[in-house]
């Protein structure tokens, strides 16, 4: 097989940025406070695709045209926490969408990189927000049993998703071949995500039934630990 062209090495590769970036949106849509909390998203959704975007516009116009695009895309991010932040209703129901708007915030930072020895914490600082925004609205809002595994499950496929496309971006760059690692990576991660959090809504009609967050810790720590494992398996890319 002739191997595809390679765009950059050492950046994030552009697939596996826009899926984490996808994953993150979705767990902050879940933990949104009705259809005004998820148009809130749907604004942080417009600066989580400027700054995918960046990279790709900075390197076929102008790294001028590049930053830009990027500033523009976090001051919408940062717009979008905002919003949050003054939404009508009780404070219970918007604090969980701050912490996910500012999770999706700094994934985006991780990604981007700014700052490129912070991009590890950005990226960890960013799953850390959205894993406490699904315990945040599980524990302060009246929601379903299959709430909180689905939103954590998808927080921690956001964090594996960046966690894959800053390696695979530094061993192989950006390309084809790099989307399809990307893409198969994705799969196995989502099914075991899905499994997790099958297994942890089963785990809600189970006694005791009055300890619903055992079910949720019991998802956080095998999703970790399944998509660690499954990384782990994935042989790198040669350069």
């Amino acid at each position: 097989m002739t191997p595809s062209p390679v765009s950059f090495r050492g950046r994030p590769a552009r697939a596996g940025s826009a899926l984490s970036l996808c994953f993150a949106l979705a767990a902050a849509a879940l933990v949104a406070p009705g259809p005004l909390g998820r148009s809130v998203v749907g604004v942080a959704a417009v600066g989580a695709a400027g700054t995918v975007v960046a990279p790709v516009l900075g390197r076929r116009r102008h790294r001028a045209v590049g930053v830009l695009t990027s500033a523009c895309g976090g001051a919408v991010a940062c717009l979008a926490v905002g919003l949050a932040a003054v939404l009508p209703g009780p404070p219970a129901g918007r604090a969980p969408l701050v912490a996910a708007l500012a999770g999706v915030l700094a994934l985006s930072l991780g990604l981007v990189p700014v700052v490129d020895r912070w991009k590890g914490g950005f990226r960890a600082a960013g799953a850390s927000l959205l894993v406490l925004a699904a315990v945040g609205r599980s524990v302060l809002s009246p929601v379903g049993p299959w709430h909180a595994p689905v939103t954590v499950a998808l927080a921690v496929l956001a964090w594996d998703g960046a966690s894959t496309a800053a390696v695979v971006g530094e061993r192989a760059g950006d390309g084809r071949e790099t989307a399809l690692r990307t893409a198969v990576h994705a799969a196995g991660s989502v099914a075991v995500g899905a499994v997790a959090a099958g297994t942890a809504i089963a785990l809600y009609g189970l006694p005791p039934a009055d300890l619903p967050l055992i079910a949720l810790a019991a998802l956080a720590a095998a999703a970790v630990a399944a998509t660690l494992a499954l990384y782990s398996l994935v042989a790198p890319p040669e350069r």
